[in-house]
């Protein structure tokens, strides 16, 4: 699919890199770039499929709740029993913290929902003030089953070009490969994530990588592999200082300035269930 590039808003914002760790001194959310998806694999009929979407979408708001969230929101619903289950999930980066990642989501939601209004499948990316990333997809496929099928490719990047391209490419090449495997431990379910940085010529160049808890180890590579090569489309080959891939299943992100925590933040689960007129399942990663 052809690469669609976003130009960002660009706001200063303001940091501290103190001792060894990343803070960010205030949220601001300003204007928000946003891009969307719809899935043609037909429309829904009747109400139920649209009462189950609005229901799993804002369970996915409920569940960040805690200041330190980290990453990753899943929910189910099929409240009347008839078939029509909605699962929709939702993915923020580890340097969004909760009140980011709520405020994001909460902004990605209705924008998703007025793209596609009657789709049965949609993904949608937003990005705050240059900062506060995330993602919100929402599906009547089973989301949890293993497997790659990333439909949909799209990239937001700068509108600052004057790096060097054959210097930016080489530095984000000689960090890929380990970071792909970094981001795709066999031994966790939950964390899928991986941080780097190279110094080239008079900079340094920094990246991160993540996938869905979903995928397995050889799918999330294959993932964040075509990530690096449409990176290289979208963004590095056009000279952008700064740059993002993103998919239904993983996101590469680089930069010349620092954007995520130094140190990586606790992982903690979540689950719970209900049978009452229908079913419904949370989980949520903090």
């Amino acid at each position: 699919m052809e690469i669609k590039s976003i130009f960002l808003y660009i706001f200063l914002v303001q940091t501290i890199i103190h001792g060894g760790n990343f803070a960010i001194a205030q949220y601001s959310f300003g204007p928000t770039t946003q891009d969307f998806r719809c899935r043609n694999t037909g429309k829904f009929k009747g109400t139920n499929y649209e009462e189950n979407r609005n229901t799993a979408l804002g369970r996915l708001v409920q569940k960040i709740r805690t200041p330190s969230y980290y990453g990753y929101c899943y929910a189910s619903e099929d409240a009347a029993g008839k078939g029509d289950r909605v699962n929709a999930f939702a993915l923020c980066p580890p340097n969004v913290k909760g009140e980011g990642c709520e405020e994001c989501i909460k902004k990605t939601i209705p924008y998703i929902k007025e793209k596609c209004p009657k789709q049965k499948e949609a993904v949608a990316w937003s990005i705050i003030s240059n900062l506060y990333t995330c993602m919100v997809l929402y599906t009547d496929r089973d989301i949890t089953a293993h497997g790659l099928d990333d439909w949909v490719w799209t990239s937001f990047s700068t509108p600052i070009a004057d790096a060097n391209v054959a210097e930016l490419q080489k530095a984000l090449n000689s960090l890929a490969p380990k970071m792909q495997e970094e981001a795709a431990p066999s031994n966790n379910f939950f964390t899928k994530f991986a941080k780097g940085s190279v110094r080239y010529g008079s900079t340094t160049l920094y990246m991160s990588m993540q996938c869905t808890p979903f995928l397995l180890k050889d799918d999330c590579i294959a993932c964040l592999s075509k990530a690096t090569k449409e990176i290289h489309k979208c963004c590095t080959g056009k000279r952008f200082i700064s740059g993002m891939a993103v998919s239904p299943y993983c996101v590469l992100r680089y930069a010349h300035d620092i954007f995520y925590p130094v140190s990586s933040p606790n992982i903690y689960s979540r689950l719970s269930s209900s049978a009452t007129s229908g079913t419904h399942l949370s989980i949520c990663i903090s």
